[in-house]
């Protein structure tokens, strides 16, 4: 995707100088601006080149949590969410408490043995 921006005024010069002097940026050089989440990730064009999906996705998660960190009640919503899909999720495979978990272990196990000696 690429974004063009037209500028108008002396303010809006004024931010892309104070981009490219914040992040060393040469004359010239191509710059990505991918809004996500309500912030702007500002980077040479080329410097994300040979990241999988999953490390941009990381990235994009660490510069979240520095321009916007998780309250408590966020954290705490979030762990209520993940418990009760767990538990949800543990109810489908007839989960009930820790034994069956180890019984499971220990079968996959015992499977995963039988494999390899097959």
């Amino acid at each position: 995707m690429e974004l063009t921006i037209r500028i108008e005024d002396a303010a809006k010069v004024e931010l892309v100088r104070e981009i490219f002097k914040r992040f060393s940026l040469a004359d010239g050089v191509d710059v990505s601006v991918d809004p996500a989440n309500g912030y702007i990730l500002v980077k040479p064009a080329n410097e994300d080149a040979g990241l999988t999906p999953i490390e941009r996705l990381v990235e994009q998660a660490f510069l979240q949590e520095e321009t916007n960190p998780m309250t408590d009640e966020e954290a705490a919503a979030i762990d209520r969410e993940l418990a009760e899909y767990g538990a949800q999720k543990a109810k489908e495979f007839g989960i009930e408490d820790d034994e069956d978990v180890y019984l499971l272990l220990n079968e996959h196990k015992r499977e995963q043995r039988a494999k390899l000696t097959a």
